[in-house]
């Protein structure tokens, strides 16, 4: 089950011009205590810029979420082995095309 998202708070996200640029505004103090109260263990603060269904009554076109994504140390082993021990495909060389 994912976990209630966590945005940051008083954040602006804008797409401008035509390169995909988003630009970002922030109140500095909300922002400041966002990080303190965030920050992991390692001293590290992720976040997800997410673009928007539609865009909001003043432009914003993208929002801020706190990465919560936690590694499971079980399925790190799992997924290695499971791709390492896979046997080998044999390419197609077009004889089992179905028509």
């Amino acid at each position: 089950m994912r976990p209630n998202k966590i945005f940051v708070p008083k954040s602006f996200a804008k797409e401008v011009g035509d390169y995909g640029t988003v630009s970002l505004s922030f109140d500095a103090a909300e922002l400041v205590q966002f990080i303190h109260t965030h920050t992991n263990s390692t001293g590290k603060l992720r976040l997800n810029l997410c673009k928007k269904r539609e865009a909001g009554k003043f432009g914003e076109t993208h929002y801020l979420e706190l990465d919560q994504w936690k590694p499971d140390a079980n399925q790190g082993k799992a997924n290695y082995k499971d791709r390492h021990d896979a046997p080998k495909q044999q390419p197609d060389d077009g004889s089992s095309v179905p028509f």
